[in-house]
């Protein structure tokens, strides 16, 4: 089991679960509905803490937790289906990006007593809470690079023109 805390909820969970539905409408260019992100994360957010509950092996979260974003997004967001399979990919891998960074640098910097802070989930909301702060960073580079309007053409989440 792969158990999160009420405290990783309010302080992981739910900011993270907001940065994935609002990256969806920045690389979309739509226009924010409030109501649907806000309806959108808070779902997201329980059904991270619920899904963390079940008895499965490490990985198939994963997968869940990325089935009811890509069901959030087309249903209640209004994204299509191909976007929205393409920005969750993006959005895991970038995730996953910055939560190894983040554990390799905590890891270095506190060798000795990375596992305290590990049992502690008040420290390991602290000491984890740059991932946050990278994923962000890596969220404005990739909108920078890839989903601006560049020249006047229309670039998609993956860098391809002429999408609309």
């Amino acid at each position: 089991m792969l158990r999160i805390t009420l405290l990783d909820l309010l302080l992981r969970a739910t900011p993270e679960s907001f940065l994935f539905v609002v990256s969806s409408y920045i690389f979309s260019h739509k226009k924010f509905a409030v109501n649907s992100i806000i309806k959108s994360s808070i779902i997201m957010a329980l059904s991270i803490y619920l899904i963390r509950l079940l008895p499965i092996q490490f990985g198939v979260h994963i997968i869940l937790n990325m089935t009811v974003y890509l069901i959030l997004l087309i249903n209640i967001n209004k994204i299509g289906c191909k976007r929205s399979i393409e920005y969750a990919m993006v959005l895991m891998a970038m995730l996953s990006t910055s939560e190894l960074l983040n554990i390799a640098v905590v890891n270095i910097l506190c060798e000795d007593s990375f596992n305290i802070i590990i049992k502690n989930d008040f420290h390991k909301n602290l000491y984890f809470a740059p991932s946050l702060i990278l994923f962000i960073v890596g969220i404005s580079l990739y909108y920078n690079l890839f989903c601006k309007h560049k020249r006047g053409g229309n670039f998609d989440v993956i860098g391809r023109t002429g999408i609309k």
